[in-house]
């Protein structure tokens, strides 16, 4: 600051400058080893990871009190 002193950041543009939260950059490392692209499901880690997008789907779908039977929830990245 001006006058010499250290203040706490503030992150305004959320998307491109906050950094994570360290409880998910444990949980990131932890899933790394286990991670394949979705797409090859003929692979037992891409099947884990499929997996884990749909659970992921289904919490946020019950989050929101959605219909699971007629409701969808897409996942995408932040570019």
């Amino acid at each position: 600051m001006a006058n010499g002193k250290m203040a706490p950041s503030i992150y305004i543009d959320n998307a491109s400058t906050t950094p994570p939260f360290i409880s998910m950059i444990e949980e990131i490392t932890k899933f790394a080893p286990m991670y394949a692209n979705v797409n090859g499901r003929q692979y037992e880690k891409a099947t884990y990871t499929e997996q884990l997008f749909e659970d992921a789907r289904n919490i946020i779908l019950s989050f929101l009190n959605a219909d699971h039977s007629k409701d969808t929830v897409l996942l995408d990245i932040n570019i």
